[in-house]
């Protein structure tokens, strides 16, 4: 009698994304918590990353657990 093929099951961990622009922490996959400003730009929302010369990244790109600040 074969046993029953093994089954892989991942868990994935529960991604909430910011639903409005405004301050966001962010935890991303390493455990490293940053502040990000989340703007609004044609519709889409979009994430400040860097500090001297920031460059606006789409949130969706940005894999972590997201919780609003302000």
């Amino acid at each position: 009698m074969e046993s029953p093929p093994e089954r892989r099951t991942e868990t994935q961990k529960s991604k909430s994304l910011p639903d409005s622009p405004g301050l966001w922490t962010r935890i991303d996959v390493h455990g490293a918590r940053r502040v990000h400003r989340v703007i609004s730009q044609n519709g889409e929302l979009y994430a400040k990353v860097g500090w001297l010369l920031p460059v606006a990244v789409p949130v969706g790109e940005m894999p972590g657990d997201w919780d609003r600040i302000d």
